[in-house]
């Protein structure tokens, strides 16, 4: 048979196909040949045949027909496996090709009534094998074509880029070992966020409120379109009771709308006993002027346009946010 090939399958249930030389029994066990896809331009004869030269053809899809038996063991090998176009590139149609003989039935109607008959530089697209070389120790053996740069041994080289932090890439470096060098400048840190990541920053805009009266008091306008990385908020009491009852303040946090936090202060007592005295000694000097913070890390971004509110139900109050805007 041309080439030296065959192809049996075992009579398992499996039905596993091998291929490999028919010198003996235990060579055609081992399959010793690697696929590839090839193409050739050729002539079809009068009755539509195409010859393959590279051999054998083999079925790429892993169908079957049934054999004389009725057992479905022969390969087959069509439309599935092959491509084909005449000169002009006109799409050509694979009929069931002998992939023993190479010889590929070729129509020009995808119904295969119409033979392809005496038609010239016919290209034609299939599968064949290769054999795997090895050296005399079972080694694989690869070769490679080309030649080398001058002046080099090296047979190519991969150039990797990375992006600094002005989003303009460049190339990384590596130091006489081969080892990666990485300036701190090149390195862009970043963090996992539920959509997605975003790139750490620092903090780089700072807001201050000094509320003078009740309700809502906006500390942090964003620009247009921009969005509030909020990353912490400090605010601190400046009530002064003019009773006997410790003087407070609640506030909440809000973004917009929604209340993202709550605050609650405690003032100071400061008054005269009397009410009508002014000596020194006579005044009432009791607790302090609370401070509390709110810190976020990272930060939390928060939608487009959306500004940061205090609400506190009595001033006065003082408030700082820092953060940035993105």
């Amino acid at each position: 048979m041309a080439g030296g090939f065959t192809t049996r399958r075992d009579s398992s249930a499996n039905n596993v196909p091998v291929v490999g030389y028919q010198d003996s029994a235990d060579a055609q066990d081992i399959i010793l040949w690697a696929a590839v896809q090839v193409t050739e331009t050729g002539n079809t004869d009068a009755q539509g045949n195409f010859r393959a030269t590279n051999l054998p053809i083999i079925d790429a899809s892993h169908d079957w027909v049934v054999d004389g038996g009725g057992v479905p063991r022969q390969r087959l090998i069509d439309g599935k496996d092959i491509t084909a176009q005449d000169s002009g590139g006109t799409t050509l149609y694979p009929g069931t090709a002998d992939g023993r003989t190479g010889v590929i039935p070729l129509y020009t109607d995808s119904g295969r009534t119409t033979s392809a008959a005496n038609k010239q530089n016919v290209q034609v697209t299939y599968w064949t094998l290769r054999p795997v070389n090895v050296d005399a120790q079972g080694r694989l053996v690869v070769s490679m074509s080309g030649a080398l740069p001058a002046g080099t041994n090296r047979i190519g080289a991969v150039v990797a880029r990375g992006v600094n932090a002005g989003g303009a890439e460049i190339p990384l470096r590596v130091d006489d070992n081969g080892q990666l060098l990485i300036a701190l400048s090149d390195v862009i840190a970043n963090a996992r966020t539920s959509s997605g990541t975003e790139r750490l920053r620092i903090p780089d805009t700072i807001k201050y409120k000094k509320c003078t009266s009740a309700g809502d008091n906006t500390v942090w306008t964003p620009a247009s379109g921009k969005s509030i990385v909020l990353m912490g908020i400090w605010a601190q009491s400046n009530i002064r009771g003019t009773s006997w009852t410790l003087p407070d303040t609640d506030m909440d946090i809000k973004m917009g709308s929604t209340v993202i936090g709550h605050m609650k202060l405690m003032g100071m007592l400061h008054f005269s006993d009397d009410g009508t005295t002014s000596k020194i000694a006579q005044y009432v000097h009791a607790g302090q002027f609370q401070i509390a913070q709110m810190d976020f890390g990272q930060g939390v971004k928060f939608p487009p346009d959306t500004p940061l509110i205090v609400s506190p139900d009595s001033a006065v109050v003082q408030v700082t946010a820092w953060g940035l805007e993105v």
